[in-house]
């Protein structure tokens, strides 16, 4: 083999070399890619549904963050985090996406701060109250009412000093899903299905009907429409905490 053929199978083998030590990187940078196309669609798309609300094309109301939220909550590089880490991640792509931008005006440009009926809302803001309370994409109301109360610390005496409820987690639990589902639905009745319930508590639907009207007997559930098995129409609650009406 000759000098200069030898230099260049030296020099192909350094860059083969250079190549596979670059791969794993390579790797993380394709998933920060994918991660940065995920939140420029989701800005692109809340524009859009804002925009259409706002010329009366939609009859839905729609805050600043609402629509991002609930695209990005879905994405499963995001859906097990709280309400701040998700903000510090789109902060973090928000300053690759707009790097002209000042650090104050990052949600803003991005967000806006104008809901669809006018009112000014702070972005920043609007993001962490939608995290808590909108539903992700592919999730149903108490699905995500379920995963949310799987991320809390559900303190014992959460739902007052009585013993039944401080003796008794899964309760407790069942009734965390009930007021994160009311949040949700925003002063709207909620259903609390006996049959779904089960399949997430892993237990059965009378176990679910009896924790139901221990709600109502403790006066952390009011039923407001019952049910009407004919027609095909569940049981409606409401759920408020006792001496808050």
């Amino acid at each position: 083999m000759s000098g200069r053929a030898a230099v260049r199978r030296l020099l192909e083998t350094a860059a083969s070399r250079e190549w596979l030590e670059s791969s794993p990187s390579s790797l993380a940078d394709q998933s920060a890619i994918e991660t940065t196309e995920l939140i420029r669609n989701a800005l692109k798309s809340n524009q859009q549904e804002l925009q259409a609300a706002r010329r009366g094309e939609s009859k839905c109301y729609r805050s600043p963050a609402f629509g991002f939220v609930k695209l990005v909550k879905g994405a499963p590089s995001f859906r097990d985090l709280s309400a701040w880490e998700a903000a510090q991640r789109v902060e973090a792509e928000l300053r690759l996406i707009f790097s002209a931008e000042p650090p104050g005006t990052l949600w803003e440009r991005a967000l806006g701060s104008e809901s669809s009926n006018g009112k000014v809302i702070d972005p920043y803001d609007d993001f962490l109250a939608c995290w808590d309370s909108c539903v992700a994409s592919g999730l149903s109301p108490l699905d995500a009412a379920y995963q949310q109360a799987g991320q809390m610390q559900i303190h014992p005496r959460s739902f007052g000093p009585e013993s039944t409820c401080e003796r008794d987690g899964p309760f407790r639990f069942f009734l965390t899903v009930a007021e994160l589902l009311q949040r949700a639905r925003r002063g709207q009745s909620i259903l609390l299905p006996t049959q779904r319930l089960a399949e997430l508590f892993g237990t059965s639907a009378p176990q679910i009907s009896r924790w139901r009207k221990r709600g109502v007997s403790l006066g952390f559930l009011r039923e407001v429409k019952a049910a009407a098995h004919k027609r095909g129409r569940a049981t409606e609650f409401v759920f408020e905490r006792p001496g808050s009406v």
